[in-house]
């Protein structure tokens, strides 16, 4: 049996519809306006902090820390790629040379954390495509770079590997990723010590512990070996711009970690071999790393690995004055003016007096007859 009321609820029904579509509606739209404003709000704060790197950084502080350098770099270049007449290609280790400091040229300063180089020779052909012409490009060469296995793959960004422009700062600056980058430099987050100034010009931050040297020495363990054919990769280098000069260096690194690394972890004689045939692409090339008065210190280092702006200044110099003669204080060999022979007794022999110095009870580094 029917009810009487049931004409009438759906006659309800009925009349409800439009309020109900009314109610959804401005449900939508408040949807689309909170979205809007979210979105617009986070373009406004990530172009204020410019975590990468699109106009002039961060606005704010003028503290920008480190978050992708590998794009970051590329964005800071393109913004005006005819001024720089100079490239800086390097690991960390070389984030924190100043670029202002070599005389003569605007370098533009493209080194990135764990930087190889088979990534280096990917941004300089990218770089090429677009035009650049640099006068000098100035290379950090690292141990790493000639063994045969490493632990870290290249991390080339797809537009690099293409050859496309980057992702425009629309899209990269209305994403979480960049948010979250902004909100961190906010907070004072940083991922790591290293940060960069207004200039774009790399420094450490305050209160950084200093390196503790180790009291015991572990022998490093390699996966694969130490390749000195692999220095053909700078050579390789240097043909993308024939037209620069090209000074390189072996970044300062600790004595203890030197020893644990090339002495103990036996890739010692491979690794100047390396550096000598990395040297005949280069005008100037000095080993910094040697054992010296600078890399035995700890107070000019955070890690062993990176040294402060004052040592990279020293750096500087020396790069520019190309002296064939092994410095007074020892800190940065010649390779460009020695032989092989020279290059390793110097080298080995620095080795030797840090470890009758601090680790006695080690065997010295053998130096060969040639």
């Amino acid at each position: 049996m029917t009810s009487l009321s049931e004409p009438r609820s759906l006659d309800g029904r009925k009349a409800m519809a439009p309020l109900r579509r009314r109610l959804f509606n401005r449900y939508l739209a408040g949807v689309f306006l909170a979205t809007g404003l979210l979105s617009a709000g986070a373009v406004v704060l990530n172009s204020v902090i410019d975590p990468l790197w699109f106009w002039r950084g961060n606005l704010i502080t003028g503290q920008n820390y480190i978050f992708n350098e590998r794009v970051a770099k590329v964005n800071l270049i393109l913004q005006a790629p005819e001024k720089y007449d100079c490239l800086i290609f390097g690991s960390s280790r070389v984030t924190l040379f100043d670029q202002t400091d070599i005389a003569g040229h605007r370098c533009a300063n493209l080194a990135f954390s764990a930087g190889k180089a088979v990534e280096f020779l990917a941004y300089a052909r990218y770089l090429a495509d677009r035009g650049i012409r640099p006068r000098l490009v100035i290379v950090g060469v690292d141990d790493f770079n000639f063994l045969t296995k490493t632990t870290r793959q290249p991390e080339i960004p797809d537009f690099v590997r293409k050859g496309e422009a980057p992702p425009g700062w629309l899209e990269s600056y209305l994403s979480l990723t960049a948010l979250d980058f902004s909100q961190r430099t906010l907070r004072e987050v940083s991922p790591m010590p290293r940060f960069y100034n207004d200039g774009f010009v790399g420094g450490v931050l305050k209160d950084t512990a200093a390196f503790k040297p180790p009291k015991k020495l572990k022998a490093a363990v390699f996966k694969g070996r130490l390749d000195p054919q692999r220095a053909d990769l700078y050579r390789q280098l240097r043909d993308t711009f024939p037209e620069a000069r090209f000074w390189g260096f072996v970044p300062p690194v600790a004595a203890w970690k030197v020893t644990e690394t090339r002495h103990l972890g036996k890739i010692l004689d491979g690794y100047l071999q390396a550096i000598a045939n990395t040297a005949e692409h280069f005008e100037v090339l000095y080993d910094f790393s040697v054992p010296s008065a600078v890399t035995r210190r700890h107070d000019n280092t955070y890690d062993g690995s990176h040294y402060y702006p004052a040592v990279h200044k020293v750096i500087s110099e020396r790069l520019q004055t190309a002296s064939p003669q092994v410095p007074a204080d020892s800190f940065g060999l010649p390779v460009h003016a020695m032989t092989l022979g020279q290059y390793e007794g110097a080298f080995k022999a620095a080795l030797n007096r840090f470890l009758a110095a601090e680790f006695p009870d080690l065997k010295q580094a053998e130096v060969a007859q040639r």
